[in-house]
């Protein structure tokens, strides 16, 4: 009889050895993050893309005051006049120191830009795509709604 107490006694002890050693050994392990900065490779199926990870607006920041006209596929022009603010922000005027009629985030480098502009009195979404010139005082390209119904270009310049 004294020797089942013994026996517990020696199988408690020998579940707290080893859970003592399989938790020390699951311990916390310090991970290394490594931040990429400038550019990220991605491999799929034996290619390399390369995505440019560059915050340009930092680099070649795009801002203040650009004025000029778009001109759409049936001819029709109309005042383009836009604001390009800190943050990717841009805010769009129809007349010079009139309300605001779209609002704007965009994404530049030091020759283009992209804008994906809601325009407020038709509640349409445009994509401006456009080459900013070498003195980067004018804009100039293309835009389209997202449902491709109305399209055409336009020019800005500071």
């Amino acid at each position: 009889m004294k020797k089942k107490p013994v026996k517990a006694l020696f199988a408690l002890l020998v579940i707290i050895v080893a859970s003592s050693i399989f938790f020390s050994s699951s311990g916390c392990q310090k991970e290394v993050i490594k931040t990429v900065r400038d550019t990220v490779n991605i491999v799929m199926r034996d290619t390399l893309y390369k995505i440019d990870t560059v915050d340009y607006d930092n680099v070649c920041p795009l801002r203040g005051l650009y004025v000029g006209t778009n001109t759409q596929s049936n001819g029709e022009r109309s005042n383009s006049i836009y604001t390009f603010y800190e943050n990717h922000f841009a805010i769009g005027q129809e007349v010079l120191n009139g309300p605001a009629t779209s609002w704007s985030g965009f994404r530049n480098t030091c020759d283009s830009v992209i804008m994906s502009v809601y325009y407020v009195t038709s509640h349409s979404y445009y994509l401006l795509k456009g080459k900013i010139s070498s003195d980067r005082k004018t804009i100039s390209g293309t835009y389209a709604t997202t449902d491709g119904r109305y399209y055409g270009v336009f020019t800005m310049s500071k």
